[in-house]
């Protein structure tokens, strides 16, 4: 995007991201600001979340468990405790 400035290109990015996964979406500039890129960023922010979550659960310092309405819940490893026989 040569001639944006480094800002205005990312967003011009993620506005092109959100219409590659809405065809059909249209707004004003605010709408723009607070639909689309609120939900742009947030959902690039749950799958960084998630796939944080899942590198810590594969270091054994997270763990998680599925609730009744299918979702995920995370939570401190507990160490598992040592028994002396």
């Amino acid at each position: 995007m040569t001639g944006l400035s480094p800002e205005i290109a990312a967003v011009a990015e993620e506005i092109r991201r959100y219409l590659t996964s809405h065809p059909d979406a249209a707004d004003s500039a605010e709408g723009v600001l607070n639909w689309w890129l609120m939900r742009q960023r947030t959902e690039q922010s749950a799958q960084v979340v998630g796939e944080a979550m899942q590198w810590l659960i594969e270091q054994g310092a997270v763990t998680s468990r599925v609730m009744p309405d299918g979702q995920i819940v995370y939570s401190t490893q507990k160490p598992k405790s040592q028994h002396s026989t």
